[in-house]
């Protein structure tokens, strides 16, 4: 069942769960009188916490940290071949034998990188919903973001790769070679000898699409402690949560040795591990400030699925690879990692009735741990892989909430 669907019903059952238990308010549902004018005794000190079935929605605004800036290809340089200029030989008084050309190239190397993926904003929702007595309460909550999708142009982009093998060697042109015995003129012969080089990988356009998902699920424990002498309570969490943070990138390029080429990798991050928490929250008149810590100690079992096909149009000709026609290949690897999560919220609340609040505030999430997929691409020919001693960056989730609470 997709997530968002699961929210949706959460959300739903939540929803009638209340509407059901507004109509009865008794026994452990507490005084749930869901339109009933706010109580305001106490006002400028402390107001006693609800007590009861509770539900909790925002709508949530949230920046997701961008990966780390990762060259498009290998480390490195190459100095390549690209053109051969040949000395002008009157066929009728050949020179003697040697060679009559020289050649122009260049240093090779990687051009582009993903540094213009930012931090992307999208939307969200968060689900809380269970029961609080007066000490002892259980508490879920779902969370999770729209995919966010960023998209990089590059023009006359240099990628290069790592080849061991020699397999990026072509031929470059011909160059004019006079052989022959060099005493006796009559045997001199002109000819045209093949040069060969390694060949640059230049895309006349590549094009990069990257996307990021972000959800949640966590049941918590609740032990709340008795109101303070100037208001206030402390609400102890401890619990399990399950996380993921998954993201891809694809690579698409046109012209050049590897026109038509594309390539990718997406890593998908299982968090999942016991939970620890503290809420502190004051009631005064209609306002209630509430501020929340979490930590979690995460285990992460990451999926990281690669695939690549480079495609050499036309091996054997001028320009092109001598005999390597390109290559095709699907990989999964399987990392595990200790991924910490550091969870804060701060909101403020506005009382509407006896039961309904708005909400305003801010939530940040750190993680560390977390494979992320534009720096963990290997690029070693004849097959490219992965390098999965790159997976283990840290991340950064923020953002605004917007929402309503029943009871809480």
């Amino acid at each position: 069942m997709a997530l968002k669907r699961l929210t949706q019903r959460a959300g739903l059952w939540a929803g009638v769960l209340l509407v059901g238990t507004a109509a009865h308010a008794q026994g452990l549902i507490g005084d749930l009188q869901l339109f009933a004018p706010p109580r305001l005794d106490a006002f400028g000190g402390g107001r006693e916490a609800n007590q009861g079935f509770f539900f909790c929605y925002d709508q949530l605004y949230w920046w997701i940290q961008a990966p780390e800036a990762a060259t498009i290809g290998a480390p490195g340089e190459r100095f390549v071949i690209t053109r051969v200029i040949n000395y002008p030989i009157d066929p009728d008084d050949l020179p003697p034998p040697g060679i009559y050309y020289t050649t122009e190239g260049y240093t090779t190397r990687s051009t582009g990188d993903t540094s213009d993926l930012n931090w992307k904003t999208s939307w969200g929702e968060r689900f809380e919903f269970g029961w609080m007595g007066q000490h002892d309460g259980i508490l879920v909550s779902l969370s999770n973001l729209q995919h966010q999708s960023q998209y990089l142009t590059f023009n006359q982009v240099e990628v290069f790769f790592d080849d061991p093998e020699g397999l990026l060697v072509g031929l470059v042109g011909y160059g004019n070679r006079v052989v022959g015995n060099p005493l006796d003129p009559d045997t001199w012969t002109l000819i045209q000898e093949p040069v060969t080089s390694p060949l640059p990988v230049t895309f006349t356009n590549l094009q990069v699409s990257y996307r990021a998902d972000f959800w949640s699920v966590e049941l918590e424990y609740l032990r709340r402690s008795h109101m303070f002498r100037r208001g206030g309570y402390l609400e102890f969490l401890a619990g399990v949560r399950y996380l993921e943070l998954d993201d891809q990138i694809r690579f698409q390029g046109t012209g050049g040795i590897f026109d038509g080429s594309v390539w990718g990798l997406s890593a998908e991050n299982h968090v999942i591990g016991p939970q620890l928490g503290v809420r502190y929250f004051k009631l005064a008149g209609r306002w209630m400030l509430n501020a929340e810590g979490r930590f979690t100690a995460g285990f992460n079992s990451q999926n990281l699925h690669l695939e690549s096909n480079l495609t050499v149009p036309t091996p054997g000709t001028v320009g092109f690879p001598t005999a390597w026609p390109g290559s095709k290949v699907t990989q999964a690897e399987y990392q595990n990692e200790w991924a910490p999560i550091v969870e804060l919220r701060v909101e403020l609340r506005y009382l509407i009735t006896k039961a309904i609040n708005l909400r305003v505030g801010w939530t940040g999430m750190w993680m560390d741990g977390i494979a992320r997929s534009p720096y963990m691409i290997d690029y070693t020919l004849p097959l490219m892989g992965m390098d999965t001693s790159n997976n283990q960056e840290d991340a950064f989730v923020h953002g605004l909430t917007f929402g309503v609470d029943i009871n809480r």
